[in-house]
């Protein structure tokens, strides 16, 4: 028994503490990790990073409000195993010195919550307008981008991306589906495509969202329009016009460029959300 598992538990120092990798498996096989952080000179904060309830999310399970049953089951194990939520993050204060069974408590209640990935309050089909939209407009003027793509970025190994386009240069683009948290799913985001453009700095990025189905505040905004190379509002009812298009597409993977240009998606929209107004259009502009 010790055998196992001093082969299987790594533990390792990083910049805020430690990050400790259990012989504990998320359903979809990957090692539990968590995190142990400093808080005070009596306590420590254990936390799983947003690992869980990001991997929740990106299957599609909807944990919010809106999915009563879901969102009872998460509440119920965050109360058994006293845990604190904030935005994805998973966490708990821990009384110093540590004990091993809170490490063992704390990562068994991953393994618990990950679980829900077999309930089936999924995210319809219906709410992924966005993705939905785009999907119909590469098919109607017959661009074809590789889908659910994984991306390797300077420290992420498997970054999910929704599509990617692939000729002289990469552009990859996100759909955005969440209806809350905003800020906490921008941010996380902000990191990524940092990650990914310093593995590959020539990559492209793009971020479409639907801003009557969304919360969106200034700083998310704000944070979207500088970290993205294409950041804007997309609505279902929209038709591209295929000249813009297809004329947009091809100056996007000109090697010929001298200055750093960017894929712009024009749709017409509300006020909210920052949007901007107009005839839909695909069109190549270039940033100073």
């Amino acid at each position: 028994m010790e055998h196992f598992w001093n082969e299987q538990l790594t533990i390792e120092q990083t910049r805020d503490g430690l990050a400790a990798a259990l012989p504990l498996m998320y359903p979809d096989g990957w090692q539990i990790t968590i995190n142990i952080e400093p808080f005070s000179p009596a306590q420590a904060m254990i936390t799983d990073k947003g690992r869980t309830l990001m991997m929740l999310d990106r299957e599609g399970l909807n944990l919010g409000s809106q999915a009563k049953h879901n969102h009872a089951l998460l509440e119920e194990k965050k109360k058994v195993f006293e845990l604190d939520q904030h935005g994805f993050e998973l966490r708990k204060l821990v009384k110093l010195p540590l004990n091993g069974i809170d490490v063992q408590l704390f990562a068994e209640s991953l393994v618990s919550i990950s679980h829900l990935i077999y309930r089936n309050e999924s995210r319809s089909a219906q709410e992924k307008t966005v993705r939905k939209s785009l999907e119909r407009t590469f098919q109607t003027y017959h661009f074809s981008p590789k889908q659910d793509v994984f991306l390797t970025g300077k420290v992420g190994e498997k970054i999910h991306v929704d599509f990617l386009f692939e000729k002289e240069r990469q552009l990859a683009m996100e759909s955005i589906e969440i209806h809350d948290r905003v800020k906490d799913y921008m941010e996380r985001w902000a990191w990524r495509w940092t990650d990914l453009k310093k593995q590959n700095p020539e990559l492209l990025s793009a971020m479409v969202y639907n801003p009557d189905l969304q919360d969106w505040d200034s700083t998310s905004l704000k944070i979207g329009h500088e970290v993205c190379d294409l950041f804007c509002p997309s609505h279902d009812r929209d038709q591209i016009n295929p000249s813009f298009a297809v004329r947009g597409l091809n100056r996007l993977f000109s090697s010929n460029l001298t200055q750093r240009s960017s894929l712009h998606l024009f749709f017409s929209s509300s006020s909210r959300g920052g949007g901007c107004s107009g005839k839909v259009r695909l069109s190549w502009c270039s940033k100073s």
